[in-house]
Formats: C-alpha cells, structure tokens, sequence
C-alpha cells in the first residue's frame, strides 16, 4: 500500500503556519502580563514614622530599599561572594553595579578544594564547568582551559603554604600589595629575598588571578545585564513580564502621574477640611489611591502613637514635594510622561538608552572583548607597574587597558570572541533569543554573535582610551557607559 506523504511545499506551510500560530500565542500571553510600579504608601510611611518632615529623605529611603533592595554599601561583597549564591542575578540592581568590591576576608578559602570552588564562583557562580573550560583557555600554560585552570589553583594553593600573605593578597584582589613585595624583590612574611623560582610562581598567579578578577567583572556585567531586561528598574516595578520594554514602564507611569495630579488635585480642595469624615469624604470616595495612602497614615500613627493631624501635616509636605517633581523641567522620563500618547520611540529595552544604543548582546560582548583584550596585554600590563632589570618603565597615565586595537590581538581572536559570548550567553545572560532558530541573514548573525560584537567593536573604537575617574561621569555619557562594560584590572592591581 502506498502511502502519499506530503510534498516538501506543503511541510513548509504546515511549519510556517505552526511557528505563526506560536507567534500569536506568545504575543497574547504577553499581553495578559501585567506590569505596576510601586509604592507610594511605602513613602508616606517613611514621612509619616520619621522625626523631621524630610520627603527628599524619605525618597532617598525608598531608593535604597528598591535599587539596593536595601542592601548598605558595607554589605555589597558579602552579598556578591556569598558562597551560597547560585545565580548573581538574583541579587538587587544596585548591588550588581559594585565591581569594584574585593573579596571579605571571611570568605578567604580554607581549603585547595574551598579555592578551587571560589574560582570557579568568580566565572560563573552556577559553576559551569564548560565556561571555565572556554574562559581558562586563553591563561597562561598548556593544556585545555581546565588543565590550565588545575594548575593556576595547584600554584596558588602551593604560594599559601610557602608565604600565606601573597597568597591571601592575590586571592582578595589586594594585587598592589604582590606588586610591591614583588617590585622590593623580598618575600612578603619575612625579609627574605625572593628565588628565581618564587619570583616566577607569583607572577604566574598574579597573571591568572588578575584574569579571574576580569572574568568575574565580566559576570558581574552580564549579570546584570539580564536583570535589566526583566527588571530594569529592580523591585520598583512589579512585574511578571520576560522583558519589559520602556513604552509599558513609560504606561505605567504615566498611570501613576495621573493618579498623583488627581490625588494632589483632591488633596489641595480639602486640605481644610475635616479629617473625620469616614466613607463620605470625597478624597475615599474618588480616588482609590487615596483612600489607601489615608489608611496608610491612619495604620502608621495609629501604630506608634502620632496625631493624626501631625500626621496630615507631614503628608501635606510629601505631597507638595512631589508636586515640583512632578513638573521635571529637567528630568527627561518626566517630560516623556507628559508628552502625548504615541510619542515614544519604542526602544525594545533600556539598554539603548543606558549605554550608548548598545543592546543587551552589544553591551554584553564590549566586556567580552575587553575581557580578551587582558588576556592579551595581562603580561604587559602588570609589567607596566613592575621593575624590568632593576629600573621601573614608563607607566601610561592612565592605568586601564589601553584602547582596543584589532592589530594587538592574537590571531583566531574573532572566533574566540563569539565563543566567549555564546558560553557566557548560555550561563548567564540566559536572554530570550538564546535558543531562536532564525532564519534571515540578520537574525542568523544576532544569534551567532556576529552582529552585536560588530556594534561592541564600533563602540570601542567611538570610546578609545578609558580613564580612571570615568565612572562618575553623566549617566548617558559614552565614557560613563565605557566604564560599566569595561573589566577592571587596574583596580586591583591600585587596591593595597
């Protein structure tokens, strides 16, 4: 019996329908998903429970418990090197901006099999052993990536039994401190002079470690690069969007604007009038948000005993202070929220708008190429603060990477470039295109890495020589945005 199979045509309308029909699926699944921005009674709380009318404080305040998820400064390293830790993006934005912060000394290993696990934490705290083998391929020795990974810890772990304080100081990141006992030439317990044989091993680690550090920086990058795709603005915004795109935040918003206008609007009709007034007071009655700030206050002083007048006095003063923020003349979000609907451009994330039009693959492959270019120069780099035969060199002024010269780099550079970002694409930065089977020339070269490295290598030669001080710069600046997605050596190798 014959049996009629279906021409080649037919199979690719079927698929082409199948993909369409998965296509409307996901976009009305999108669509149902919701997305609000929080919290105004959290503000009124903080105005109503503090000793002194301070709404800038109290905004302050909220910041920090939204962006820093109310993490303190003095808690960024423990939170960033918590052992426990299986997934950095899982910590709040503004922890993730803090590359500059070094190893606790509490979390100093104990153990060869403690630091080999630290190692492998700073490449990818899931540990995936295919990065680390991908990453570790361009250090200094022989062999595949994780040989050379082995020895780097065997070597490291050898420098801790013969002189603890090297070892403790290049594990930290305190690299300044090898520097000099390196550039007086003695070892660092004692004044020892160093054998030839010393010499060489620290310097080797001190090669492999400050390519650790770099790649750490990297996680630290891209880590935070997938947050903002879905979080772009942290806990501020509530959320169970995969991505949430500037034109829904810019919605929601505007939602909020609005419903302050009215609120502040309702609040100046009867600030007079009397506060024991139940459902029938205008301000319950129409607006929702009111009725759950005035519960709020009524909760709050109720709680720990403040007049409620007192009360409405200090929530009168928030109220005025957001009246004048709410007119940012200034502020560029706030004149977008003011602009007629249909205005905005439609950026797909907010990557474009914080790093110089650089998409998330973009701004993740200018640390990938960054990354590889310390691979490159990491031997004349630390030499650049060393002694060569006695007499110290001339050192750059500044003490980053120099600029990005495709000429500098070693051959198959370009190729390894797309590896790296395919092996910290799948750890890491898990976007929502990772496992797209695209078909057009354009796609294809998205998904392969060709294309968004193409747009890092433009920002790199636009940018060229990043300066130390560049991470205060504008937030929009090009040398700002340099500074967030570069790696960051010279850090470490100036921390002491």
């Amino acid at each position: 019996m014959n049996l009629l199979l279906p021409s080649r045509d037919e199979r690719r309308r079927v698929r082409t329908a199948r993909e369409e029909e998965t296509r409307r699926r996901q976009k009305i699944a999108a669509a149902s998903k919701t997305l609000t921005i929080r919290d105004l009674p959290s503000l009124v709380r903080l105005v109503v429970t503090s000793r002194e009318i301070d709404p800038d404080a109290a905004m302050a305040c909220l910041y920090q418990k939204y962006y820093y998820g109310g993490v303190v400064s003095g808690d960024f390293a423990g939170r960033i090197f918590d052992p426990a830790l299986t997934d950095l993006s899982r910590l709040p934005m503004g922890v993730l901006d803090q590359k500059e912060e070094l190893l606790p000394g509490k979390y100093v290993p104990d153990s060869k099999e403690n630091l080999s696990d630290l190692a492998l934490r700073m490449i990818t705290s899931k540990r995936d052993r295919n990065l680390i083998d991908t990453i570790a391929e361009g250090w200094p020795g022989e062999g595949s990536g994780m040989s050379r990974f082995t020895a780097h810890i065997n070597n490291l772990w050898q420098i801790r039994s013969d002189h603890r304080p090297l070892h403790r100081w290049l594990v930290t990141g305190h690299h300044r401190r090898v520097i000099q006992a390196l550039r007086a030439d003695l070892i660092a317990s004692g004044d020892n002079t160093m054998t030839v044989e010393t010499r060489a091993r620290v310097i080797s680690a001190l090669e492999c470690q400050t390519l650790l550090w770099c790649a750490h920086d990297v996680q630290m990058i891209l880590a935070r690069n997938a947050k903002a795709t879905s979080a772009p603005l942290g806990d501020l915004l509530s959320s169970d969007k995969t991505v949430v795109e500037p034109a829904a935040v810019l919605r929601s918003a505007r939602e909020m604007r609005e419903a302050l206008v009215h609120l502040l609007e309702l609040d100046r009709a009867h600030r007079d009038a009397e506060t024991d007034e139940g459902a029938d007071n205008p301000l319950v009655r129409d607006s929702g948000l009111m009725r759950r700030l005035r519960l709020q206050v009524e909760r709050e002083a109720g709680e720990r005993g403040i007049d409620p007048r007192r009360a409405a006095g200090k929530v009168a003063v928030l109220m005025e202070s957001i009246a004048k923020r709410l007119e940012g003349a200034n502020d560029a979000f706030l004149q977008q929220l003011v602009a007629p609907r249909g205005t905005h451009s439609g950026q797909k994330s907010f990557h474009p708008m914080w790093f110089s039009g650089l998409s998330p693959l973009a701004a993740s492959s200018v640390a990938i190429l960054r990354y590889q270019q310390a691979e490159a120069q990491v031997e004349a780099l630390i030499q650049e603060v060393l002694p060569v035969r006695g007499n110290r060199p001339l050192v750059r002024q500044a003490m980053a990477l120099p600029a990005f010269d495709r000429r500098d780099m070693p051959k198959g550079w370009q190729r390894r470039s797309r590896d790296l970002l395919q092996a910290w694409r799948i750890t890491v930065l898990d976007d929502k295109d990772l496992h797209s089977r695209a078909r057009d020339g354009d796609a294809r070269e998205e998904m392969t890495g060709k294309q968004p490295i193409n747009a890092a290598l433009a920002f790199l030669d636009r940018a060229g020589d990043r300066q130390i001080g560049d991470d205060h710069g504008d937030q929009y600046n090009v040398c700002r945005t340099f500074y967030l997605l570069d790696v960051l050596p010279e850090h470490r190798l100036t921390c002491g």
